[in-house]
């Protein structure tokens, strides 16, 4: 508050410059017609039969659910990783969203299964 109040020259607690609050108002409003458009197009993130809609994240969910069940190689061993990407959709996709991250990455992944799929989002 104390940075805000220096940088434009105001005492703490007032408002920020209209131009803030006008490009902060556009983007709630792009986001919420984004998300309506989304919902009413079928591209939400839930399927209209109730499953998952396959994104790139898939790939990052079943590689920290493969390293939380204690089988972090088999992220980079694809067949088995596109069964784990079938698990948390409820459905099976063609294609494959692959796991192409270095061995480091995997240290923050098992953070993500501990979650429900879409609160990530």
């Amino acid at each position: 508050m104390a940075l805000f109040a220096l940088s434009y020259g105001r005492s703490t607690g007032s408002r920020p410059p209209r131009f803030v609050e006008s490009i902060c108002l556009a983007v709630l409003v792009a986001d919420v017609v984004f998300l309506a458009g989304s919902y009413f197009t079928g591209m939400w993130l839930v399927a209209q039969g109730g499953g998952g809609v396959v994104t790139d994240f898939v790939n990052v969910w079943a590689a920290g659910r493969l390293v939380l069940g204690g089988h972090a190689a088999a992220a980079y061993d694809w067949p088995t990783h596109k069964l784990a990407e079938d698990g948390p959709l409820g459905h099976t996709f063609d294609g494959y969203c692959g796991w192409h991250y270095p061995p480091p990455f995997c240290s923050s992944r098992p953070l993500s299964p501990r979650c429900p799929r879409l609160s990530l989002f």
